[in-house]
C-alpha cells in the first residue's frame, strides 16, 4: 500500500513538471515584414518593361523623405531642405494597373470618392540621383496583394540580381554613401541614413490625401495616387490608355 502510493506520488509530480514545462513552451507568433508579397529581385528596366505610366503628386504638407542626415559635398543638409535635395536627387511617380482589370470608383457614407484598386496594382516613387549617367537610387514600391492589404518595399541596385534591382531588408536606418558624376560633369559626394522600411505605411495612413479611405494602418495604401490628386482627371486616364491600351477607371453606370 505504501509503496503504491509513493509509486503514483512520483507519476503525479512528473504529470506536474511536464504540465508546467508545456506550458512554458509557448508557441512564437511572428509578424510577416512589410515587404512580404513582393519580389526579391526586379530587373533594371522594369517600369518600361511593365509599362508604368507617370503621375503627377498632389503638393503634399509632409513629402515623403528621401533619407535623413545627409551630408553633399561634405556639406550637412538637412531632410527639411528639399530644394537643396532635388539639386542631387531626381523624383518621380508611376504606377500600373495589371493587364484588363481597372479601378472602380465609388462613394463612402459621407459621399467622398473611394477608389477599389485591383489586386497587383503597383505604385512606385523612383529616385534616381542627377547623374551624367541615370542610377537609381532606389525604387520605393507598394503593391496590392490578395488579402486586401498592401505590400510596402525598396529596391536598389545590386549585383545580387544581375545588375539589376534588390529588394531591401534591412532593420533600422542603415547609412549609405555614393560619388557620382553629376550632370555638369562634376564629381557629387552623398552621405545620407536610408529611411526606416517600417514607417513607411504609417506615413500612408496619416498623410494621404484621401486618408479617409484607409479605415485601419493595416489596410493603408497609396498615398497620391488617389480620388482627390486632382491631376488624376479625364486627361491623364487617356494617357493611360494611349500608352497602355488599357481603360484604368471602371466606366460609372
Amino acid at each position: 500500500m505504501l509503496s503504491m502510493g509513493i509509486s503514483q506520488l512520483g507519476l503525479a509530480q512528473q504529470r506536474a513538471v511536464e504540465t508546467n514545462r508545456s506550458d512554458e513552451i509557448k508557441p512564437v507568433v511572428t509578424k510577416a515584414p512589410l515587404y512580404a508579397g513582393l519580389q526579391e529581385c526586379l530587373p533594371l528596366n522594369y517600369l518600361e518593361q511593365e509599362k508604368f505610366v507617370a503621375f503627377e503628386e498632389p503638393v503634399a504638407e509632409r513629402p515623403a523623405p528621401l533619407g535623413f542626415a545627409f551630408e553633399i559635398n561634405g556639406e550637412k543638409v538637412a531632410a527639411s531642405n528639399r530644394a537643396k535635395l532635388q539639386s542631387v536627387f531626381a523624383e518621380s511617380q508611376l504606377v500600373k494597373v495589371p493587364h484588363g482589370k481597372s479601378i472602380q470608383s465609388i462613394r463612402d457614407e459621407k459621399d467622398r470618392p473611394v477608389w477599389i484598386y485591383p489586386t497587383g496594382t503597383e505604385v512606385v516613387h523612383l529616385i534616381s540621383f542627377r547623374s551624367k549617367e541615370k542610377t537609381i537610387f532606389e525604387l520605393r514600391m507598394i503593391r496590392k496583394l490578395e488579402n486586401g492589404t498592401w505590400a510596402y518595399g525598396s529596391y536598389s541596385p545590386s549585383l545580387e540580381c544581375q545588375q539589376g534591382l534588390k529588394l531591401n531588408t534591412y532593420s533600422g536606418v542603415p547609412p549609405y554613401e555614393t560619388t557620382f558624376l553629376n550632370e555638369e560633369n562634376q564629381a557629387t559626394s552623398v552621405k545620407l541614413k536610408r529611411i526606416n522600411l517600417q514607417t513607411c505605411r504609417g506615413c500612408h495612413f496619416s498623410d494621404s490625401p484621401a486618408d479617409y479611405q484607409y479605415k485601419t494602418k493595416e489596410e493603408a495604401g497609396p498615398c497620391g495616387f488617389v480620388p482627390t490628386n486632382p491631376h488624376l482627371n479625364s486627361s491623364w486616364a487617356m494617357d493611360y490608355f494611349n500608352k497602355t491600351t488599357q481603360i484604368i477607371f471602371e466606366p460609372q453606370n
